[in-house]
């Protein structure tokens, strides 16, 4: 409806205004006119978007499983993870299931954070990212109600050197 609307005002003031005219009965896509683009190429991209845009409605048929493959008499272990960058610092938690005839590695939970505007150290950032990660594994220990057997917990240090580890 819209779209026929649209292309009645065009033929409507073709004599008035030919190249306007032209321009939206050429350019019409949907109910969006897609028109000002510098090439061809820039012009299927905007035409891709709006592909994209109109399937961002199934998003909603995505499941993510939660069943971490448990049983009463799981062994469980936690490996945490951690690291930090000038940008940016994370966190990554995994849960080690170990049945009696399989072992099987989820992931629990991961935290990331942007670092702080005011420039930090990167040893100061690593910090952070342990902090993060202490505390993600804090919550999965709360929240999951399961027998963990052993806590791991890695930081990846680039300074290996600055506080007298050989």
């Amino acid at each position: 409806m819209a779209t026929r609307t649209i292309k009645q005002v065009s033929e409507e003031h073709q004599q008035s205004s030919p190249h306007a005219s032209n321009v939206i009965a050429k350019d019409i896509y949907v109910d969006d006119l897609m028109t000002g683009a510098d090439d061809i190429q820039l012009r299927y991209n905007s035409r891709k978007r709006l592909e994209l845009r109109k399937n961002l409605t199934t998003i909603n048929t995505i499941s993510i499983p939660r069943f971490l493959g448990t049983t009463n008499d799981s062994k469980v272990e936690i490996h945490g993870f951690c690291d930090a960058s000038q940008s940016a610092y994370a966190a990554v938690v995994f849960l080690k299931i170990m049945n009696e005839d399989k072992v099987l590695v989820q992931l629990a939970s991961a935290k990331t954070r942007v670092a702080p505007i005011k420039q930090q150290s990167l040893p100061r950032l690593e910090l952070f990212a342990a902090v993060l990660l202490v505390n993600l594994i804090q919550t999965v220990r709360e929240k999951s109600n399961l027998n963990i057997q052993d806590t791991y917990a890695i930081c990846m240090d680039r300074f290996p050197n600055s506080f007298g580890l050989a």
